[in-house]
């Protein structure tokens, strides 16, 4: 309420002897209004911006997590937990190019060939490598031995073939990782090694507590960015392919 206006009233009261007084104040409606509640907008209408906002919110993490994702070209193997199919190369490791695609393998080479590919892990924090194991078990060998070839008959030159299988067929834990191949040698990256499937409500468990790597044996190697060089990836392993067991395909 503004009394500026109210000046002139005191001369009235003096002239009129307080018979007669005017003051012409203006007062704002918005006096009663307590400030807390006040709000530029409706209620309604700030509803409809939050709404609006979170909307946007989710459709952009919609589209960035599809756009993260390696595209599938060509399912060969699907049941509700593994799967094996074609796909781009995966973001994140060095590319490489002029791949030796498609190619027809042997099934009883190849199963040689993933046979003969170890590993050895130690405890998280612990210098000491353990013992040798077999990367895949009896049961992985059995369904990548079958199927592999029919992947590798029809993969393109540009995509790899990547794969998610169990340890065994009731187990819980999984491989998960991707194999293609590359002036006659056949390239495997484990991308998951024997990890428990943290989307199955009996799991328990939490991340690992080991790391591993790759024992090359004879003629194998771990793949490095450039010839010679002491850093190599410890998980992308390399492994000739006899040319008994591999025929280029036009």
């Amino acid at each position: 309420m503004n009394r500026t206006a109210c000046i002139p009233a005191g001369l009235s009261r003096i002239v009129t002897l307080e018979i007669w007084q005017w003051c012409p104040v203006r007062v704002n409606w918005y006096a009663d209004v307590i400030a807390q509640n006040y709000s530029r907008f409706p209620r309604h209408t700030n509803s409809m911006i939050y709404r609006t906002i979170l909307l946007v919110s989710v459709f952009l993490a919609h589209v960035f997590l599809v756009s993260c994702s390696t595209p599938i070209h060509l399912s060969i193997y699907q049941t509700k937990t593994e799967w094996i199919n074609l796909r781009e190369w995966p973001s994140g490791y060095p590319v490489l190019t002029n791949l030796s695609h498609p190619a027809d393998l042997e099934v009883v080479q190849l199963r040689e060939l993933l046979q003969n590919i170890q590993y050895r892990q130690s405890a998280l924090f612990s210098f000491h490598m353990g013992k040798l194991h077999s990367t895949f078990s009896e049961y992985q060998l059995t369904l990548l031995a079958s199927e592999l070839p029919k992947a590798f008959r029809q993969v393109l030159p540009e995509e790899v073939i990547a794969f998610r299988v169990r340890n065994e067929k009731a187990s819980n834990l999984y491989t998960k990782g991707f194999c293609f191949i590359h002036e006659h040698e056949l390239h495997l990256v484990i991308q998951e090694l024997q990890q428990p499937d943290f989307y199955s409500p009996d799991n328990q468990t939490g991340p690992p507590t080991v790391r591993w790597e790759f024992t090359p044996q004879t003629g194998q190697r771990k793949f490095a960015p450039r010839p010679g060089s002491p850093h190599d990836f410890p998980h992308w392993i390399i492994t000739p392919i006899f040319r008994r067991s591999f025929h280029g395909l036009p």
